[in-house]
């Protein structure tokens, strides 16, 4: 009796712990949605945006984030058992963890909270693993003073760094500093914000999480350190506490290609007025990034000379390849481009292919010669117009050469300057008669022609013409000279007839009597004497 009785209280207690272990396995669990959905309903709220979610820049750190009062996890079973248990932290920064306690984690990080947590449940489930999960980062106030748009209490979560709160309602003003702004923690520490070095630099040094009770003191701006010269981002910077030389050019964006970096200087005010100017090698700069820094320190990088300056000339009109060229100065010739782009075309004036060099234009006014150019001839004397004369002809720009002459005259062949403009006149078989004519026309040009023959081509001459002054206006150099001293007519020649002046008798008339009154005075004066 006794066996049996023995093998019967086994048989109860097999089938009692099983039915226990089913139960157990079969108590609701809550799936990841309802622990979110749950962490949720207590998170706080921001009365301008609503529910504060924190946006997270990545995962995060178990050994690096602290835990604190709304944060929210999740306990998760699974194995034999299948559960999942959402927590919050209190607002007195404790953690109750069903089956363990109460724990104390404000302050602690999620590594060390975890750590803990597990070593006290797996002895209470050691068939079944057990994992803490940060489900949820806190939300909290900070602190914000000093130079920003509206001081204040601001919404923030332990995900947000410093430069999201110094935006938007909190903007800096333009007088704040950006680069000592002062975090100061509930502990009494203190940290150094630069928005510069993250803005520029992308370092995250200098712009910390968050942490419950920061406040942020935005001072205005103070000392100024300035990079001039070869550098990717010239200008003004605010200087910074234990700055050095290495720090200024990073700010400024570093070197540019094509600067000498083996000749920095660096100018520093040694009085009010007085300043010291120290050569610095930058390409030498060592782990001590130079040396350190002062309020109104300036650095200056020269670029080097012609580093890799591109020289062009344009090519257009009646060119077969019409478009930019790369030249090299004191080098290149107009022959070797026009080859390059293809020759002239069949419709080209190979004797009108104009070079307009923009650079001997002068880029400064010339005093004298806006005077003389308000002057007309009349109230010139004969030196001052031809001192005009010559100033205007300095100022002419375009140049027409003679392609055909090339070959056989190097002086013809003149070399290229930086943004010279090329321009192949089309071929115009034509001479323009105007003017005091019988009938003004363009009229056919043909070899050996004379001026003479194309006005008798126009109808000749009318009564009001002034035959002693034709001028000849040459096509691409608008060169004006007399008919009379023009050794040939060429194609595009303009030639005009002027009107002869007319003459005031009456005038003339007046001027005679005046002159012989005036000589019969002097003869009756030589007589009486």
């Amino acid at each position: 009796m006794s066996r049996r009785f023995v093998s019967l209280v086994l048989s109860v207690l097999l089938v009692a712990l099983s039915g226990a272990s089913v139960a157990r396995a079969q108590e609701p669990s809550a799936n990841s949605e309802q622990v979110r959905e749950a962490l949720q309903r207590t998170a706080p709220r921001d009365e301008r945006t609503g529910p504060v979610v924190a946006v997270l820049a990545g995962p995060v750190d178990p050994k690096a984030y602290r835990l604190g009062p709304g944060d929210g996890l999740s306990l998760e079973l699974s194995g034999r058992i299948e559960r999942q248990t959402p927590l919050l932290v209190d607002a007195e920064g404790r953690l109750r963890v069903p089956e363990a306690g109460v724990l104390a984690v404000a302050g602690r990080t999620l590594a060390e909270v975890r750590a803990d947590v597990l070593a006290r449940l797996r002895p209470i489930y050691p068939s079944a693993q057990v994992d803490l999960r940060l489900v949820s980062v806190r939300s909290f106030k900070v602190y914000v003073a000093g130079q920003v748009e509206t001081p204040g209490a601001v919404q923030a979560s332990a995900a947000t760094r410093a430069s999201e709160v110094l935006a938007g309602a909190l903007a800096l003003r333009a007088e704040a500093s950006r680069r000592n702004i002062e975090l100061r923690r509930r502990d009494g520490s203190k940290l150094r914000v630069d928005l510069d070095a993250f803005s520029f630099l992308g370092r995250t040094d200098g712009n910390p999480y968050l942490e419950d009770g920061d406040v942020l003191i935005v001072p205005p701006r103070g000392e100024r350190l300035f990079a001039y010269g070869a550098f990717a981002r010239p200008g003004e910077f605010e200087r910074a506490e234990g700055d050095r030389v290495a720090d200024l050019v990073d700010l400024a964006g570093g070197l540019r290609p094509g600067s000498d970096p083996s000749s920095a200087r660096l100018v520093r005010f040694v009085g009010d007025s007085r300043f010291d100017t120290t050569v610095v090698d930058l390409s030498g700069l060592g782990t001590d990034r130079g040396p350190e820094l002062e309020h109104q320190d300036r650095l200056y990088v020269r670029e080097l000379p012609d580093y890799r300056r591109a020289r062009n000339v344009t090519v257009s009109g009646e060119i077969r390849l019409p478009g930019v060229y790369a030249i090299a100065e004191g080098t290149d010739r107009l022959s070797r481009v026009l080859a390059e782009a293809g020759g002239l075309t069949d419709a080209a004036a190979p004797d009108r292919v104009l070079i307009f060099r923009p650079s001997a234009v002068p880029s400064q006014g010339d005093i004298e010669f806006e005077r003389l150019s308000r002057l007309s001839r009349s109230e010139m004397t004969d030196n001052e117009y031809q001192t005009f004369k010559t100033k205007l002809a300095s100022r002419q720009a375009a140049y027409v050469v003679d392609v055909r002459k090339l070959a056989n005259d190097t002086e013809y062949d003149i070399l290229l300057k930086d943004s010279d403009l090329i321009l192949i006149d089309r071929s115009m078989q034509a001479v323009r008669v105007a003017g005091e004519v019988q009938r003004p026309s363009l009229l056919e040009f043909e070899a050996g022609r004379s001026g003479r023959d194309y006005i008798k081509l126009a109808g000749g001459f009318t009564r009001r013409a002034d035959d002693d002054k034709v001028r000849l206006t040459r096509a691409g150099t608008n060169q004006t000279i007399l008919l009379a001293e023009a050794d040939e007519v060429r194609p595009g020649d303009f030639i005009w007839v002027p009107e002869k002046k007319e003459v005031d008798f009456w005038g003339v008339f007046k001027d005679v009597i005046l002159v012989a009154g005036s000589v019969a005075t002097i003869i009756i004066l030589i007589r009486d004497n």
